[in-house]
């Protein structure tokens, strides 16, 4: 794996109202483009996910059973969407699954 994790900047970090800081795109995204790609991150392995210290478990993701990724970056604040606009590619990468307005 490599040491470097790839971050559009035309996403930000802002504050959801709700539910903490969620990504939010600051600029229009292209289908297909990568928003981040977790590829660079740190890995875990634990049992389950409350074996990891509370800060790991909040903000990575899952990707073989007792394996997480965490990018320590902008990824950490990817949320759930009944109606999700991003998806996964190639393992670690989330990309814009349809063009996306500001």
């Amino acid at each position: 794996m490599g040491n470097k994790i790839i971050e559009n900047l035309k996403v930000e970090a802002k504050d959801t109202g709700k539910y903490g800081l969620g990504l939010f795109a600051a600029k229009n995204i292209k289908q297909g483009e990568v928003i981040v790609d977790f590829s660079g991150g740190n890995m875990y392995k634990a049992e389950k996910c409350s074996e990891l210290p509370k800060e790991i478990a909040d903000h990575s993701i899952q990707f073989e059973e007792h394996k997480w990724i965490d990018t320590k970056g902008i990824g950490r604040y990817l949320n759930h969407s009944c109606e999700p606009n991003c998806g996964v590619k190639d393992k670690f990468r989330f990309v814009a699954m349809r063009y996306k307005y500001r």
